[in-house]
């Protein structure tokens, strides 16, 4: 798919996004979106294994963005702000089901990102730079019940919609001993 954007503010832009469901007829997914734009740009390759069906046992990945745009804050119509706003992100995955009435998926997953800002023209306010390491471990509990319908989410094509019970949890930590810049928590329900 191809798009051609044109934003008043930040100008022209031009996507391309690629989907690859099963590379060299095996289970392998492969995805890439490139944008470019007069203001910066967005890359995204992710290559993965997925739970194609409720019985494959493992899912695991790996993920690669960049992106670079510029920023803009403004307070009562003013422009207050102007920075270049740069990441780079890695992620990689392992996940393992379990269960067939009511599953139990089980994954871990490292995350490592660097963001980075700089001032532009004649501003003076920039965020900090942010370097991040987020080792986490997650759940996901659920009840497979589907349906097949039409005109839900996409135009004309068959889906399977999950209509079951589901659940999701992730727990992770940010450490300055693993390499990130802060300590900190989270948790996602």
């Amino acid at each position: 798919r191809v798009d051609l954007n044109h934003n008043a503010v930040s100008g022209n832009s031009a996507a391309l996004y690629y989907r690859h469901p099963r590379l060299g007829d095996s289970r392998h997914a492969l995805a890439a979106n490139i944008r470019a734009a007069e203001e910066g740009h967005d890359l995204a390759l992710s290559v993965s294994h997925p739970f194609y069906a409720l019985l494959v046992p493992w899912s695991y990945g790996v993920s690669m963005t960049s992106s670079e745009h510029i920023a803009r804050l403004y307070s009562r119509q003013d422009l207050v702000a102007k920075y270049e706003d740069r990441r780079e992100a890695v992620s990689a995955w392992v996940t393992r089901s379990y269960g067939s009435q009511r599953k139990f998926r089980a994954g871990v997953r490292l995350s490592m990102s660097d963001h980075r800002f700089t001032s532009k023209a004649n501003f003076a306010y920039v965020p900090e730079d942010r370097r991040r390491v987020l080792p986490s471990i997650g759940l996901t509990v659920w009840k497979p019940r589907y349906e097949k319908t039409r005109f839900l989410f996409t135009l004309g094509r068959v889906e399977d919609v999950q209509l079951g019970n589901w659940l999701d949890m992730r727990l992770g930590a940010s450490a300055k001993h693993l390499g990130s810049d802060r300590n900190f928590g989270f948790v996602q329900v």
